[in-house]
C-alpha cells in the first residue's frame, strides 16, 4: 500500500507528506532526484476536489493510450481557475519529514488506481547544492 497523505487543505497551498523507498511504498525519486512519483489515495479520482486543484486547467492529452501527459506552466488549481502551489515534505522509512520545496506538475495517469502523478522538484538544484556543502 502507498504511504502518502495530503495535509489539511489550505486556501493557499497543497501539502504532500510522502514516504519513499520503504518496502510498501511506491513513491520514488526519478531522474537523479529531479522528479518524484506520487500516488493519490485509493478513493481519489480526477474529480476529487483537491486532486482537481493539482491538475492543470488545460486538459492533458492521452499519450500512447495509457498515461495523460502535459508539461504544465501552472502548479495546481485554486477556486476561480488559479493554480495552488503543491509543496513536498518527504521522509525515508522511519525518518523525519524534510521540506523539499515546491513541485511542478509533469503528468498523471488516470488509468491507475490510485492515481499516479509525476512531479518535478522545483528546488532540486538548491537542495543538491545544500547537500554537497554538508
Amino acid at each position: 500500500s502507498c504511504r502518502c497523505m495530503m495535509g489539511p487543505e489550505w486556501k493557499n497551498a497543497i501539502v504532500l507528506w510522502v514516504n519513499i523507498y520503504g518496502d510498501s511504498y511506491k513513491n520514488l525519486f526519478l531522474e537523479n532526484g529531479r522528479q518524484l512519483t506520487w500516488f493519490g489515495q485509493s478513493r481519489q479520482t480526477e474529480e476529487t476536489p483537491v486532486i482537481r486543484k493539482m491538475i492543470p486547467s488545460t486538459p492533458p492529452s492521452l499519450d500512447e493510450g495509457s498515461c495523460r501527459t502535459k508539461v504544465a506552466k501552472e502548479e495546481g488549481k485554486q477556486e476561480g481557475g488559479k493554480m495552488l502551489p503543491v509543496l513536498l515534505l518527504c521522509r525515508l522509512e522511519g525518518g523525519d519529514y524534510i521540506y523539499c520545496g515546491r513541485l511542478k506538475y509533469l503528468a498523471h495517469d488516470p488509468t491507475k488506481l490510485p492515481l499516479r502523478f509525476v512531479w518535478e522538484l522545483a528546488s532540486h538544484q538548491q537542495l543538491t547544492k545544500k547537500n554537497k556543502k554538508g
